[in-house]
């Protein structure tokens, strides 16, 4: 449903997706910093152990409840070939207890009912099943599919003044359009910037950064009927930072808008050229409670104001609806 969809982009980390044009871009909200991959391809534990490594990340560790619905959130939004996917627990059945495999005690579980049991004292590796979303000790040796975990490397949130965003770098070089496409299918869009102050919040992430991309797209265009430029949410335009002799439209058809990593600056550009681009997504605010377990300190999220919030404007919009239909059918 729509409506589900809009709370998991909103409350979830999006998931890092690979394929031909490169990795996706991720979000996380602003308590670990981290970012998913689910991977439907059929692979031993150790293998996608491997492969996650390979890419500067690991096997899942499901800590907290949240998380564990945020996963169960996007994994619902697929049709899986795998019955289970592997998590990052290779020592189920230890003495003093199930671990996960940097070591760390379980702080939250999710087993299925009769789980983890065993059988032939060879099942001590974790999954988790793709139809219920529940936990499974299987043999490490079967072939399922997986989900890495990664720490973002550029998920950077800010509240300065009235901004409650927070903005995701990608140097996969793809059009303007294509860029858009991209940020919109994880609940984003290309970045607006509208002030002083969220200029000079993005240029400090850029300063420390190492780029290999001359330019980003930022969502400023002329793709308007009225040929007039805004912003990819509809605003028009109260701040710019345009480079000396920008934007100069040359030849007449740059309708798009880059941020250099040079110097910062804006210019408008081909929308058929290819360059990274910037997502920017609404911060989510959370309250963080912090709950001492084995003298260890746990993060856990309280979401009953998202959810009020999420109650009301489905009210407004459930209303709105109901009132459309009444005046349809009087005129009709």
């Amino acid at each position: 449903m729509i409506s589900q969809h809009i709370f998991n982009t909103i409350i979830s980390f999006l998931l890092l997706t690979r394929g031909s044009g490169g990795a996706k871009p991720c979000i996380s909200i602003d308590v670990r910093g981290h970012c998913y991959q689910i991977v439907d391809t059929n692979t031993t534990w150790a293998a996608a152990s491997r492969i996650c490594k390979e890419n500067d990340g690991h096997l899942i560790f499901i800590e907290t409840a949240e998380e564990q619905q945020v996963i169960k959130g996007q994994m619902q939004k697929r049709n899986f070939t795998a019955d289970a996917l592997w998590i990052g627990s290779a020592n189920v059945h230890a003495e003093d207890g199930p671990r996960w495999q940097n070591g760390e005690s379980f702080t939250y579980v999710n087993w299925a009912k009769g789980e983890p049991n065993n059988p032939r004292e060879e099942e001590t590796c974790a999954e988790i099943r793709t139809y219920d979303f529940k936990w499974n000790d299987k043999s490490c040796t079967l072939h399922k599919g997986y989900i890495c975990e990664k720490t973002d490397d550029f998920n950077t949130c800010t509240t300065v003044g009235n901004i409650r965003h927070c903005y995701q770098i990608v140097q996969d070089e793809i059009t303007w359009l294509q860029a858009s496409k991209s940020c919109s299918q994880i609940g984003g869009m290309l970045v607006t910037i509208e002030s002083i102050a969220e200029q000079q919040f993005i240029k400090d992430q850029m300063q420390n950064k190492t780029f290999t991309v001359e330019g980003l797209w930022i969502g400023a265009n002329k793709l308007h009927p009225e040929n007039q430029r805004t912003w990819a949410n509809g605003h028009r335009f109260t701040y710019a930072n345009w480079a000396k002799g920008e934007p100069n439209n040359k030849p007449y058809v740059e309708n798009c808008t880059e941020i250099s990593t040079s110097d910062f600056t804006w210019n408008d550009q081909e929308c058929s050229n290819q360059k990274g681009y910037i997502c920017e997504f609404p911060r989510v605010s959370l309250k963080i409670r912090t709950n001492i377990i084995d003298n260890r300190k746990i993060f856990s999220i309280t979401y009953r104001h998202l959810i009020f919030a999420y109650v009301l404007i489905w009210s407004i919009m459930f209303a709105t609806y109901v009132l459309h239909k009444h005046i349809h059918e009087m005129q009709s």
